[in-house]
């Protein structure tokens, strides 16, 4: 199986030393908590990536793709099936509305560096605006489908940023 982690580029030394070790999963978005230890990954190797859409960050997550093979295909976690075992529906149905959730999996530990098999960087990214901060325009499945899950009790608190 072919996968794919996107990371800035100020990234990428620390990763190509230690290998990817910082992911997060979200496990109530207020206060922010986290489960660490868990590396986003997906089959979709194209630099459009919606999730990155609308971040608020102040860096280009899709800037370096790189290509990764896990020697333990059983490691891998796919996030519609897997993801709802490990945080409340709630917030599972939060972050899926975020992009193309049947093309996220999860690994939980260690990418290693020797695992990272190819790195490629994205040539046709926009341009930062004056500020230094990339501009998105923010672009959801569906806004009233975020608002009707943060009605939901088993939120805490509103939408992702970044």
């Amino acid at each position: 199986m072919k996968l794919y982690h996107f990371t800035p580029e100020w990234m990428l030394p620390g990763i190509k030393k230690e290998g990817l070790t910082k992911g997060v999963l979200v496990t109530q978005f207020k206060p922010p908590k986290f489960k660490t230890g868990y590396q986003w990954l997906t089959i979709n190797g194209d630099w459009n990536q919606s999730w990155n859409a609308g971040s608020t960050l102040p860096y280009d997550r899709t800037e370096i793709r790189l290509t990764v093979k896990i020697p333990d295909i059983h490691k891998i976690i796919k996030w519609t099936t897997g993801g709802r075992t490990l945080i409340n529906p709630g917030i599972f149905e939060a972050l899926s509305c975020y992009g193309d959730p049947d093309n996220w999996y999860l690994y939980f530990g260690k990418i290693k560096p020797k695992w990272i098999k190819q790195i490629d960087k994205n040539e046709s990214r926009t341009i930062p605006n004056q500020t230094g901060i990339r501009s998105y325009t923010l672009r959801r499945r569906s806004g009233q489908d975020i608002q009707k899950l943060q009605n939901r009790n088993d939120i805490q608190g509103g939408p992702l940023e970044g």
